[in-house]
């Protein structure tokens, strides 16, 4: 996997100001207030509503802002159509529903200082809300499982920062079945950040009450497991200096919110059958006692051709013609490999 370089810097930003960033998106959502009744809660969606859902939350605690700025700076970018990688940003738009929601304490976000080691990390109750997805006994995490529950993503990501004087990049999933998935995850996010990451283990629904525990223990309509994932970066805190940089956690940060999308994407892929293809948008394998046969489709989910792959060798290939309202019109099949 190719990681597109992006360069930049987390700048801690108020909630007002956060919450303006938000409102220049088209399809943004109040989800309710917070404990404190003063401010309200987001989720942004992006790409095709019908589609799988992925989801993705930051800043659960406020002293860890940082996520806050690299999610949305890469939302913006996947808006803005300036992504670098535009095949990624077109089939991750086109073909899955992303939900965000920017900030998941946001008293605790106003609450803090840059680099505060616990001013602001629990809500205004002083509630560790990654403690709270179990009981949900706050307001910000009732609110993060009615979404979660209204849309039943297959892929799920909660973006954190740990106090650390060294890199910390951490991945942890949710259930040893999908340790492969969580393990090609860090694997590539070291590779391309030049540092270890350390693989945290599977979560079980109501152990501490975290968020990727909650998540994976959920069913969704698209794949076998929910994937459900915790990142960490080091961060500098009071008394603590930290290796990375502003831009460092911003560069790795955007790298793992790629890497967390493609290996979602392929997760999904492998689960329903679907192969991935430079030319056309979706492609759909079945296989059968005597042969395997490819569905090639559109972005809309229209069947233009088919290929069949029969035991003995042959391969056959039919063509479906349409006219200009969609309707077929002829089909053409040819013998593309004779197996004699």
């Amino acid at each position: 996997m190719i990681v597109p370089i992006i360069n930049g810097s987390v700048e801690y930003q108020d909630y007002n100001t956060i919450v303006d960033r938000i409102k220049q998106f088209v399809n943004y959502e109040i989800i309710g207030v917070d404990e404190s009744s003063n401010y309200n809660m987001y989720k942004l969606e992006l790409g095709n509503r019908s589609k799988p859902k992925i989801m993705i939350l930051s800043s659960l605690h406020g002293t860890e802002w940082q996520g806050t700025q690299y999610t949305l700076s890469f939302m913006e970018m996947l808006r803005d159509d300036v992504y670098p990688d535009k095949t990624f940003r077109d089939n991750l738009l086109n073909n899955f529903h992303i939900i965000y929601i920017p900030v998941g304490n946001p008293w605790g976000l106003s609450n803090t200082t840059i680099t505060s080691r616990e001013g602001g990390r629990n809500n205004s109750a002083d509630i560790n809300l990654n403690r709270d997805f179990y009981q949900f006994t706050q307001q910000e995490t009732i609110n993060i499982k009615n979404v979660m529950d209204s849309f039943k993503p297959f892929a799920f990501l909660d973006t954190h920062l740990i106090i650390a004087r060294d890199s910390s990049l951490i991945v942890g999933n949710g259930q040893v079945e999908t340790y492969d998935i969580r393990n090609n995850f860090g694997s590539v996010w070291s590779d391309y950040t030049g540092e270890n990451v350390t693989l945290w283990s599977a979560v079980s629904y109501g152990s501490g009450g975290l968020a990727r525990g909650y998540m994976s223990s959920r069913q969704n309509p698209y794949t076998e497991h929910t994937l459900s994932y915790i990142t960490e970066i080091g961060r500098e805190a009071d008394n603590t200096p930290s290796v990375n940089t502003n831009e460092d956690i911003y560069n790795y940060g955007m790298a793992s919110l790629y890497i967390f999308l493609k290996t979602s994407i392929n997760y999904y892929n492998s689960e329903n059958n679907i192969i991935d293809d430079p030319d056309v948008e979706n492609v759909y394998k079945i296989v059968a006692p005597n042969k395997t046969v490819y569905i090639y489709r559109d972005n809309e989910g229209i069947t233009n051709s088919i290929i069949e792959e029969f035991i003995n060798g042959d391969v056959v290939e039919t063509i479906i013609n349409r006219d200009v309202e969609g309707k077929v019109t002829s089909f053409v099949k040819s013998l593309l490999s004779d197996g004699d």
